[in-house]
């Protein structure tokens, strides 16, 4: 879809834009193509751990910095998990998953279980 999603967070003055891989500022897509070294402006890859962003997501990360919890994530080892998008300073995303329910995770498993 041509039409710009809204204006970049970092860069009000640039518009993110919709390619086939990314969702993508026009500011940091300006300075991929001038060859600069860290560029700054939002980029979020359309496909986030084996699933589709979609762009009405996409626009919800735009308003909030932020997504709700989405539940159909693969991590690389295959299993399902839920997290929500959150954006970076840079401009790039990082997840935030949900609290662990009281006393999950505690137990050891494998060599490091105490013996008996």
């Amino acid at each position: 879809n041509p039409e710009p999603l809204g204006p970049d967070p970092l860069h009000p003055e640039a518009q993110v834009i919709e390619t086939p891989t990314h969702f993508i500022s026009t500011e940091r897509q300006r300075q991929i193509e001038a060859g600069e070294r860290k560029p700054t402006g939002l980029v979020l890859p359309r496909l986030v751990c084996k699933r589709e962003i979609t762009r009405p997501e996409a626009i919800a990360y735009l308003a909030a910095k932020e997504t709700d919890f989405i539940n159909d994530f693969i991590s690389r080892y295959g299993r399902p998990f839920t997290a929500k998008l959150k954006m970076k300073e840079d401009g790039r995303h990082s997840f935030e998953f949900q609290p662990r329910a009281e006393g999950a995770g505690k137990g050891r498993r494998g060599r490091f279980a105490k013996k008996g």
